[in-house]
């Protein structure tokens, strides 16, 4: 009974209250976004229509305007009341005005129909130059001083090492022109290059450079096997194959290097006696030079490692890239050196077999080494033979032409002296004269 009760009174409060509500009339509203306007700029007339739930009217323009008239004609699909916006843009042609005008009507959902009308008019005036100014009022940047002129377009200042951002404020010196590149830019070590863009009102721009200098840091001192190496904080962009870069700690302070899984390799980029070179780093330490050859498509690292004695072998320090390694070889002149190295593709530690004249590496065969290094050392001595035949032969060719010339000399000299003397003789001859003998008549003989 109770039940029943309840429900009865539920109905007629429902009933009563449904019959309270009350359908509000249709409105609408005609508003323009501006009351003046330049020439070239556009200007928007809106119509907001309330509790409708049908309508037909049309908003009009005239006078300083290409046109942009406009009808709407609708209805909801509920046929329920709703609350829409209706616009149209004109754009401002010539000085004078532009009129927009509303006529129609709306209907709500209760069936109450309402005409709407209206109009409003907008001054349009002449277009005001445009701004050109596109230099700076002010410009700053935070906890650095800079002698600014808004006509002084380039700017640098250099910041401690390890700065990572700089704070920039710039006051455009026109109200209409726009700024961009201020606040808080980030930088990073080396040279870093900020532009301040401004842009005046009519669309003309100016950069403001700004050149941010953040010095490297010190290098890390590390002494190792009494050397002194400056661990530098950057490595170089040509990097060894096989290795990815990361950071490592030495002591309280991160430096670059590059790692080799495989092989277990630390590197890092320092000098020791004015050489920038990779040193492979453990345990905070360096402990060698990352020197390498190329073997084939990998390369080997040469390790200075002791090498077990080769018969017939003499223990040589071998060089490359001015770093010494123990090696062996056959004879002093010989091309050819056994020394120690590791495969970086395969970590395996080998004797190789270098050739100092074609610079390749070969798996060392013991044999083989024997016969190229023999060979090598034969014909090292062929040639010095041949050198050496040569230069006697152009020596006693030389001794024979001097001797021949001067014999040659000594036989002109001789021949020029008999030739002088058998002129002498010739004109000795020719200058004897003849005895003065005086001829007499014989005598006469007396008769007796």
């Amino acid at each position: 009974m109770k039940n029943k009760i309840k429900f009865v009174s539920t109905f007629i409060i429902t009933f009563f209250a449904s019959a309270l509500v009350v359908n509000a009339a249709p409105s609408a509203t005609f508003s323009v976004n501006k009351n003046s306007v330049e020439v070239g700029q556009s200007v928007t007339a809106t119509v907001r229509i309330t509790d409708t739930a049908a309508w037909s009217f049309k908003i009009k323009s005239s006078g300083s305007t290409n046109g942009c008239s406009q009808s709407f004609a609708d209805a909801t699909s509920n046929a329920k009341d709703t609350t829409k916006s209706f616009s149209v843009t004109c754009k401002a042609t010539a000085v004078g005005n532009i009129t927009f005008t509303l006529s129609g009507d709306i209907t709500g959902a209760n069936g109450s129909n309402k005409v709407v009308s209206g109009s409003k008019t907008v001054t349009v005036v002449a277009a005001v130059p445009k701004s050109t100014d596109n230099t700076l009022r002010e410009l700053k940047i935070e906890g650095y001083e800079i002698s600014f002129d808004k006509n002084k377009t380039d700017y640098e200042i250099t910041t401690k090492p390890g700065v990572t951002s700089v704070k920039i404020y710039a006051l455009a010196n026109h109200v209409k022109a726009s700024i961009r590149g201020t606040g808080t830019i980030e930088v990073k070590e080396g040279d870093n290059i900020l532009k301040v863009v401004v842009t005046a009102e009519s669309g003309a721009t100016k950069i403001y450079t700004i050149k941010v200098i953040v010095p490297e840091k010190a290098p890390v001192t590390i002494t190792s096997n009494d050397k002194t190496y400056l661990v530098l904080r950057k490595i170089p962009n040509e990097k060894p194959s096989g290795f990815t870069p990361l950071t490592v700690k030495i002591g309280d302070e991160e430096v670059s290097a590059l790692y080799n899984e495989k092989n277990d390799l630390t590197l890092v980029y320092a000098t020791e006696s004015e050489k920038n070179y990779y040193y492979i780093l453990k345990e905070q330490q360096i402990v060698s030079p990352f020197v390498t050859l190329p073997y084939g498509n990998t390369m080997v690292q040469v390790i200075d490692a002791e090498i077990t004695p080769i018969e017939g072998m003499e223990k040589v320090k071998f060089k490359v890239d001015d770093f010494a390694f123990d090696a062996y070889q056959i004879a002093e002149n010989s091309r050819f050196y056994a020394i120690n190295g590791t495969n970086l593709a395969t970590s395996e530690t080998f004797v190789y077999s270098y050739d100092s004249i074609d610079k390749t590496l070969q798996f060392f065969d013991g044999d083989s080494f024997w016969l190229w290094a023999k060979a090598d050392t034969k014909a090292t001595d062929d040639y010095l033979l041949i050198i050496y035949a040569l230069g006697g032969a152009l020596g006693l060719l030389i001794l024979i032409s001097l001797f021949s010339a001067v014999n040659k000399a000594k036989m002109k000299k001789m021949i020029k002296k008999f030739k002088d003397e058998l002129a002498t003789i010739k004109n000795k001859e020719n200058q004897v004269e003849e005895p003065n003998i005086e001829k007499t008549k014989p005598k006469k003989k007396k008769r007796k």
